[in-house]
């Protein structure tokens, strides 16, 4: 389905997009350092957040952060979801994350979900996303399925155990799919994706992945692999 802004289909492993600039290049990051594994699915214990102190579960922002082990290339964290879909989401808000997602299922546009993007990356911050098995973040209206403003840098890849697993990023309305969200910054920061079937939808004047609205589509590369 292609609408105004509206792009993404998937074939052989790679992403195409309209209404952006795409470079294609050839490198990935990897993985140096082991990885801590969190959960998501207790809806007592809020949304996980990565900054530069380390990692927190947090519902009123004033939990204290656990120190994690940073590697050369930054902290490691592997993510899967429990008791089904997660109704709370990921923030990355400062440092430099690795995040492995292993089979994330992750839905804010539940009722009863917190209003935020299933994931999120703040200006300066970098997360390197890395896929194993089949993961889905879904986001509320006016939310990107993964935020990425200007001056966030994003990376996605498949994990070097996993060559076929895949993501599928979908704003309900007015976000991109990855890139900019219609409720706070419409332009997309840097986005590069290595390789993996990627899936990304914009909803209602979202690009699949660049900017929402009239933001612009930010640094976008894509990797012919």
């Amino acid at each position: 389905m292609i609408k105004d802004r509206v792009i993404q289909k998937r074939i052989k492993g790679k992403v195409l997009a309209m209404a952006m600039t795409a470079v294609m290049a050839s490198f990935f990051v990897p993985l140096r350092v082991e990885a801590a594994a969190l959960e998501l699915g207790d809806k007592t214990r809020g949304y996980l957040e990565f900054s530069a102190e380390g990692y927190r579960y947090t519902i009123t922002g004033e939990e204290a952060f656990t120190p994690c082990d940073k590697g050369e290339d930054g902290c490691t964290h592997e993510i899967k979801t429990s008791n089904g879909t997660a109704t709370a989401g990921i923030a990355v808000t400062g440092g430099t994350h690795n995040i492995i997602l292993n089979g994330v299922d992750i839905d804010t546009t539940q009722t009863d979900a917190t209003r935020m993007s299933a994931m999120s990356v703040s200006p300066n911050a970098t997360a390197n996303v890395f896929l194993k098995g089949s993961n889905k973040l879904v986001s509320a209206s006016t939310y990107a399925g993964i935020e990425v403003p200007t001056n966030a840098t994003l990376s996605i890849q498949t994990h070097k155990d996993d060559k076929d697993a895949s993501l599928y990023a979908k704003s309900d309305y007015g976000g991109a799919g990855i890139g900019g969200a219609g409720e706070k910054d419409p332009s997309a920061g840097n986005i590069r994706i290595y390789n993996g079937n990627i899936t990304a939808i914009g909803g209602s004047g979202g690009a699949g992945i660049g900017g929402a609205g009239s933001g612009s589509a930010g640094t976008i590369i894509i990797d012919d692999g």
